[in-house]
Order: C-alpha cells, then sequence, then structure tokens
C-alpha cells in the first residue's frame, strides 16, 4: 500500500469497493480524517465535471452533512479528505436491529431534510439518498456520498455481473430510473428521503426486486410500495402516509422539503402540505442522468441523449416507446462510465418495451461489447441494423470492432468499408480500417487511411494513431512530428487522459529509436507517467534512465512500477539488471529470483537471472538458468554466448566452444562471440583453429576488432 498520498499518511484501510477505498490517514497537522481515493481512468470531461461538483460541495456546512476538508489529485488517482467518523450507516443499524422506533424515526429523517434544504440552498443535489449514505454519530445522522461523477462506479458496486442486486436496491426516483434529465431536481432527494424514511419504519426497501431488469419494470408500470402500515401494523398513519407520499409517482405530488419538516414535527399537522411548484424551476439547465453522475443542477450540460429514430410525424411514437428511448439514454449513460452489467439491464428493459425498434438492440450491444461477450454484441448490432438506427454508420463502426475482437477479419473490414459508403467523412470508421492495416503489417495503406482519417476529423487522436503507425513503420522522424503536434494540442486543450499520456509515451520510444534526443525522450515519458501512471510506463522510464546512464534512478523509477503492482515481473528483472550494472549484488539475486518465480515462463528474465549469477560468480546455477532460457527460446544468441563465457569459466572448454560455434552458425558477423571463441579453443588446445578465427577478424571484422585480434594473435605464436 502506498504510504502517502498528497500531504496525508495512510494508516490502515477502512473500506474497499469498486471505485476504490477508505483510508484512516493522518494529515500534516496530526490529525486522523478519512481519505477516500477513487481510481481512474478518469477522462478530462470527468474530471472538469467533478472538479465543479468538488466545489459545491466544500461550501456545504451543516451538522447532519459530514464536511468536505480536501480534495485533489495524486497519480492519477482523486481523493476527497472527510473528518473521520467512528459510527456506523443506518443500514448497518437496520440490518443489526431492524426498524427504529417511531420518534426517533422522525427525529433522523427530520434533520436529513434540514441538510437537503441546506445543501439545495448551495445548488447541491444528493441524489443517491439510501440508509448506506447515512452514519449515525452520537450528535446526530450525517449525510455522506453525494452522488459525485466519480464515484459512479461505487453507486452499482451491488451489482453482479449478470445485474442482480447482492444487496439493498437503489432508492431511485422513477425520474431518476426512467433517465428523464429535465424532471431531476431537488424532489428527486424528496423521494429518496421518503424512501429512506420507509426503511426506517418497515426495516425493508421500498421495492423488492431479484434484478436491475424487474425493478425497472416496477417503475415503468408505476408501481406503488406495499404501505408500510401492512408491513408494520399499528403504525402512525400521519407517518405512513408521509412516507408514500415523498415517494409519489409524480414529482409534483410529493412534498416539499418544509413540508416534510412541519409533518415530522411532533404534534405537527396530520393533512398534506403544499406540494412542488414547478416552474421556478424550468429554466435550470437540464441535469445529467439522475441515477448517474453530478450533484449539481445549475452548472451542469445535459450529457449528449440518444436521438430518436427517423419517423414520418404521424408515427409519433408511443409511451411505451418513448420510456424505451428514455432507457436506451439511461443505458449509454451507465456504459460510458464503465458499468455495462447495468447498462445491459437498462437495454432489456427496453428491448421489452419496443422490440421493433433497432436503438435498445444497439445499446444492448454497446453493453455487451464492454463485457467482452462479442458475438452476443454482433448479434444485436447486426439486429440494430435490420430494424434501423437514427445513424447506420454507427452500426457498422460497432458491428465490425466486434467482428473484428472475434478474429474474423474479413468481415470486418467488409462491414468498416459498409459503414463509409454511407458516410465516407466519418473519423473513427477511417480510424479502425487504418488500425487494422497497421495491425497487418501494411503500414503505407495504414499511414494513408489514418492520412484520410485526419483529412476528416484533424482531432489529436488521428494525429495519434498516425504517429503510432511511423514509429512501427521505423519512420521515426514523421513519428516525432506527429507526436510532438498531438501532445502540443493536447495541452493547449487541457487534455491529461489516456489518449494524450499514450502520446507522449510513443513520444518517447519515438525519440529512443531515432537515438538523437534522449533528455526529450526521458522528458516525454516523464509526462506519460504523471498524466497516467501504469507499470508499464515506468519501465519504458527506467529503460531511457538506463540508456543515459542515470542507473540510481532508474531502481527508484521501477520501485514506483512495484508499487502499482507488486506483481510485476518485468521490473524486477530490469531492476536487477540495473543493481547488476551498480554491483549491488544481493539485492539483484534477490530481485533477479523474484522475477523467474513470478513468471517462469518468460526466457528473459531466466537469462537476467542467468547473468546476476554470472557476476556474483555462481557460474554453475548460471548455466543452469541459461539452459532454462534457451529450453523456452532456443538460439538466443546473446544467452548462447554467455552460457559459453560460464562455461569457459568453468573450464568445459569444450561445451564453450559448442555455444560459441552456434551463436557464429547463425550470425558468422558476431565478432565478439568470434573473438571469445579463441580462448575456448586455446583451452582445449586447438591453436590453429583460434589462429584461423583472428585471421578472419583482422580481415573481415569492423577496424576496432583488427588491433584486439592482432595482438592476440602475437601471443598464440604468430
Amino acid at each position: 500500500m502506498t504510504q502517502h498520498v498528497a500531504r496525508y499518511r495512510l494508516l490502515s484501510a477502512l473500506a474497499r469497493g469498486g471505485a476504490g477505498e477508505v483510508y484512516r490517514a493522518e494529515g500534516p497537522d496530526g490529525a486522523q480524517v478519512a481519505l477516500k481515493v477513487l481510481r481512474g481512468p478518469f477522462t478530462e470531461r470527468r474530471q472538469r465535471r467533478a472538479e465543479l461538483e468538488v466545489r459545491a460541495l466544500e461550501k456545504l456546512q451543516h451538522p447532519a452533512i459530514l464536511p468536505l476538508l480536501d480534495h485533489g489529485w495524486e497519480q492519477g488517482c482523486a481523493y476527497l479528505v472527510f473528518p473521520l467518523v467512528e459510527a456506523g450507516s443506518l443500514q448497518d443499524r437496520i440490518k443489526r436491529e431492524g426498524p427504529l422506533s417511531e420518534d426517533a424515526a422522525r427525529r433522523l429523517v427530520r434533520a436529513l431534510a434540514e441538510g437537503l434544504e441546506h445543501a439545495h440552498a448551495h445548488g447541491v443535489l444528493h441524489r443517491d439518498l439510501k440508509p448506506d449514505n447515512v452514519l449515525l454519530t452520537p450528535d446526530g445522522p450525517r449525510l455522506i456520498d453525494f452522488g459525485l461523477a466519480l464515484e459512479l462506479e461505487a453507486s452499482y458496486s451491488r451489482l453482479t455481473v449478470s445485474g442482480t442486486f447482492l444487496g439493498t436496491p437503489g432508492f431511485w426516483a422513477p425520474e431518476q430510473a426512467q433517465g428523464e434529465l429535465e424532471r431531476t431536481g431537488p424532489w428527486t432527494d424528496v423521494y429518496g428521503l421518503g424512501a429512506t424514511l420507509y426503511a426506517c419504519l418497515t426495516g425493508r426497501p421500498p421495492f423488492v426486486a431479484a434484478s436491475v431488469g424487474e425493478l425497472l419494470s416496477l417503475v415503468v408500470q408505476k408501481a406503488t410500495p406495499a404501505p408500510p402500515s401492512a408491513l408494520r401494523p399499528g403504525l402512525d398513519p400521519a407517518l405512513a402516509a408521509l412516507c408514500l407520499d415523498c415517494m409519489a409517482h409524480e414529482l409534483e405530488e410529493r412534498p416539499t422539503l418544509a413540508a416534510v419538516r412541519a409533518r415530522l414535527q411532533e404534534g405537527g399537522p396530520p393533512a398534506r402540505a403544499p406540494r412542488w411548484g414547478l416552474l421556478p424551476w424550468v429554466a435550470l439547465p437540464a441535469l445529467a442522468t439522475a441515477a448517474l453522475a453530478g450533484a449539481l443542477w445549475f452548472t451542469r450540460d445535459a450529457p449528449h441523449a440518444a436521438p430518436a429514430p427517423a419517423v414520418e410525424p404521424a408515427d409519433a411514437p408511443s409511451a411505451r416507446e418513448a420510456q424505451a428511448l428514455a432507457l436506451c439514454t439511461l443505458s449509454a449513460e451507465v456504459n460510458t462510465v464503465g458499468v455495462p452489467a447495468l447498462s445491459e439491464a437498462y437495454a432489456e428493459a427496453a428491448i421489452r418495451l419496443a422490440p421493433e425498434r433497432g436503438l435498445p438492440w444497439f445499446r444492448r450491444g454497446n453493453a455487451r461489447y464492454l463485457q467482452r461477450r462479442y458475438q452476443a454484441a454482433a448479434d444485436d448490432y447486426g439486429r440494430a441494423l435490420q430494424l434501423g438506427l437514427p445513424d447506420l454508420a454507427d452500426g457498422f463502426l460497432n458491428l465490425g470492432s466486434a467482428l473484428r475482437r472475434l478474429g474474423r477479419l474479413d468481415e470486418a473490414k467488409a462491414t468498416y468499408e459498409a459503414g463509409l459508403v454511407l458516410d465516407p467523412d466519418f473519423g473513427q470508421l477511417l480510424n479502425q480500417l487504418a488500425g487494422m492495416a497497421m495491425d497487418a503489417g501494411d503500414h503505407a495503406e495504414a499511414i494513408a487511411t489514418y492520412t484520410r482519417a485526419l483529412e476528416a476529423d484533424p482531432s489529436p487522436l488521428s494525429l495519434i494513431n498516425r504517429g503510432t503507425c511511423y514509429l512501427k513503420a521505423e519512420r521515426y522522424p514523421e513519428a516525432i512530428a506527429d507526436l510532438e503536434q498531438a501532445t502540443a494540442e493536447a495541452e493547449a486543450a487541457g487534455l491529461a487522459g489516456s489518449d494524450t499520456a499514450l502520446a507522449y509515451e510513443n513520444l518517447g520510444l519515438a525519440r529512443i529509436y531515432q537515438r538523437e534526443d534522449l533528455a526529450g525522450a526521458i522528458a516525454a515519458t516523464e509526462r506519460a507517467c504523471e498524466l497516467e501512471p501504469t507499470p508499464g510506463r515506468y519501465a519504458r522510464l527506467a529503460h531511457a534512465l538506463k540508456l543515459d546512464e542515470q542507473l540510481e534512478r532508474g531502481i527508484e523509477v521501477l520501485g514506483r512500477a512495484l508499487e502499482l503492482d507488486p506483481g510485476y515481473a518485468l521490473a524486477y528483472a530490469n531492476r536487477a539488471d540495473l543493481e547488476r550494472d551498480l554491483e549491488l549484488l544481493e539485492p539483484a539475486l534477490a530481485d533477479s529470483l523474484r522475477a523467474v518465480e513470478l513468471a517462469p515462463e518468460d526466457p528473459r528474465f531466466w537469462e537476467t537471472r542467468g547473468r546476476v549469477l554470472a557476476n556474483a560468480g555462481h557460474d554453475e546455477r548460471a548455466i543452469r538458468a541459461y539452459d532454462r532460457s534457451l529450453e523456452l527460446r532456443p538460439d538466443d544468441l546473446s544467452v548462447l554466448h554467455n552460457r559459453g563465457s560460464a562455461k569457459g569459466r568453468e573450464g568445459d572448454y569444450a561445451g564453450a566452444v559448442e555455444d560459441y560455434s552456434r551463436v557464429l552458425e547463425l550470425a558468422p558477423s558476431n565478432w565478439q562471440t568470434r573473438f571469445t571463441r579463441t580462448f575456448a579453443y586455446a583451452g582445449l588446445g586447438r591453436l590453429e583453429e583460434a589462429r584461423a578465427d583472428l585471421r578472419v577478424l583482422i580481415e573481415r571484422a569492423p577496424p576496432e576488432w583488427t588491433r584486439p585480434a592482432r595482438e592476440r594473435l602475437q601471443e598464440l605464436g604468430e
């Protein structure tokens, strides 16, 4: 575990989930805090959106809200800092002891209502109100986990791959579940408050469903929860009525938070209080899908909603079709944040409502593709194309990608080309075709197609792709030009995501291969690691540092790679190599051993193990390591040469000659091996053969070998 995040020292893990972890941490002042680390990857859009949300959350100061103390970004991860509260959640309390008393429920929900009023006054919605997100402290309840875009995956961590709930279903309002963006607002939190009150009084959620699809069906059918009094006979009728009023399907029928507080106050009016007047909210920009990202409603742009299929005006969508299209929008939004099982469930609900529409099948195909169920995805895309889509080129793009994943390359290429007939300037289709050409080794065709893509869509991504293709074609100046332009455009646009990191990584490689700008290669790879640190990128940086003879720093960088992935065998092997160069033989022996333990079938790591053992004076063990490397990768020239040298040091000159001779059979111009073989021949007394090797060196080898060959020949009596 990394010991520090920014200014905070991590002490112990408190909780783990799909999106990240929560730690007990110590701040710079020595006070203990709760620090939540949210794992990436984070797109530029998600990061900007989250920054807006977090700045709004910082303004919330209320006894019923756990305050945000600090936040920031560290090594590609977001972190949020809260006071450390030694308390369980309301869900824990209900699970352990059952329903609350009526008085306790009134006091708790009234306090939550006051906290929500404070948040709404600052333009912040909670949007994920449920017993799990209420801490019970000695000073009263505290609301936690406002619906941040960064924490979307955690919102669905209760789902299995099939979409089945492992625990309590989400306490979503109908407008959330159906993706009705324009209808989301403070009244959505009133629904969650009523659902939480329902759980307090009955010990169970308002709806119990076996799967997401079943839950959605209940919402679409405008199902009403079982009356709380049916589950708890003798319950105060006014309290039971408040639950159901807050959870009214029509949001205009839900009471305001002020009305909720009045009805919860002991002796308050049992009759219905005034409802929401919706007109004042009409001018506000639409929220993003409420079951998904974002806590702000006045600073957010609506997400890109999937357009309805083109129809004649007389064929306006039915109510069922409109609901299906709303579910398609929600399915698409869920997919963008990496919860494909839930996305699939939304799409299946849409298919049940409108099986004759192509868009629900397309959305389910996308969800299945992200789950790597490529054949099922291809089937869905094919069905969508048969039924019709708002943009058929999108269908051909995704069908081609699924076929490509299945290895059906000819079909994939034909599918992409069919899409280009519909839209000849569709940059993504051109990029896919170019990628197929690059994979096939046809770099000229790939570069030409990437150039077409750039003409159609002059984006940094197309530049990155063409630059990468130039790199594979060993056209390093062109690769550097494209990748330098791509990184400059990305930086100017404030883009700091995966694509920009990849551009810097490949720029570093191109500079290394060109062997003209090693400092620039190091700087580019460092920037890639800053933007998106991965073990592989740190390994590339260490390689560049080794070429620049910065061995100690290379060892440090590989340590960072191992912090990210303690099982990364390549980092152990490369670190052992650097330690060997610095004659740090004990750590080199330990690291090389760990590498072969982690990846015993990788011949490279046995070769490293052999070199380290040889440097440590253990030639017999080194020979065994080289033997294993050659079993896995026969005729590796460097391993054969090194094994021959180890055999020679052990006095096995015949074995050494055999290894050196095999190298020269495969590579007659390997002058180092030819020179070294003369010592093995001499050890066997075969001086004439040694002299013959030296004459070859004098006659054919580059000038740097001529002098040592002449001197050696004199030593052998000629």
